[in-house]
């Protein structure tokens, strides 16, 4: 219904102010002929004025109708744009097929840069917490299987909460990355339209289109550098961090205690 009465108030708008326009661009024209001694010239003066004020009338408000569904058009359109809005590190992230918070399985690598630390433990039977103290420079090398493939990652260790649990048999880790918003540069999410042909409702011409999903847009130099190189960037500026589950074996290994 709202563009048949956006017709009708358009329409109603339109004939008013035409009228208007026309009457009183007339007038003087109207008093001279009111002032016609003459009976018969008076009658076709009068004939031939209300003949062209009605072509008048007529066509200036086909000219604002006019320009009414060109400006009308060009709104339309206007909302129809492709627009980019920045993507975060978390969205990134995800595109690489790791999703921030979610446990993955690991395998945690053979040779770490763990060359000394401290340990304790508390817990009861069936629970141990483990807590150390690290060197800033440290890291430990995970791999594991993301949605998207396998992936090898370099962590500093000051960035990694051990969760260390009796009766383990594998170790998982799940990694928390920030919703940062990087630059357009990097990564940015795509919103736009498919638009078929365009209709014509009541009078006024309608765009027809649909948003399509947004789309995540990474560079080809991100693209290319890779998840690992992406997260050792955020670890290194402390603004993501990974919580490892393990065993206090496993943990042990970390630390080279036999």
């Amino acid at each position: 219904m709202a563009p048949l009465v956006t017709a009708i108030f358009a329409t109603f708008a339109g004939a008013t102010i035409s009228i208007f326009v026309v009457y009183l661009m007339t007038s003087q024209q109207a008093e001279k002929i009111e002032n016609m001694d003459d009976e018969k010239e008076r009658r076709s003066a009068n004939l031939q004025l209300k003949v062209a004020r009605v072509f008048c009338i007529l066509l200036l408000m086909f000219i604002m109708w006019a320009v009414a569904n060109m400006l009308s058009y060009a709104d339309q359109t206007s909302h129809y744009k492709e627009e980019r809005v920045g993507a975060t590190l978390s969205d990134l992230v995800s595109s690489f097929g790791l999703e921030s918070g979610r446990e993955y399985p690991i395998i945690i690598g053979d040779k770490t840069t763990v060359s000394s630390g401290q340990v304790s433990y508390d817990g009861g039977a069936f629970y141990v917490k483990g807590e150390g103290e690290w060197a800033s420079s440290t890291s430990i090398l995970v791999s594991f299987e993301g949605n998207n493939g396998s992936y090898v990652l370099e962590i500093p260790v000051s960035r990694v909460t051990f969760d260390v649990r009796q009766n383990i048999e594998e170790a998982s880790m799940s990694v928390y990355v920030p919703g940062t918003e990087q630059s357009k540069e990097v990564a940015y999410w795509l919103h736009s339209y498919a638009c078929s042909k365009d209709t014509w409702t009541y009078g006024w011409v309608q765009k027809n289109c649909t948003p399509n999903p947004p789309q995540l847009v990474v560079s080809e130099n991100t693209s290319r550098q890779g998840l690992s190189t992406v997260l050792n960037d955020a670890f290194n500026k402390e603004s993501a961090g990974a919580t490892i589950v393990l065993s206090p074996s496993m943990y042990n290994n970390i630390l080279g205690i036999k």
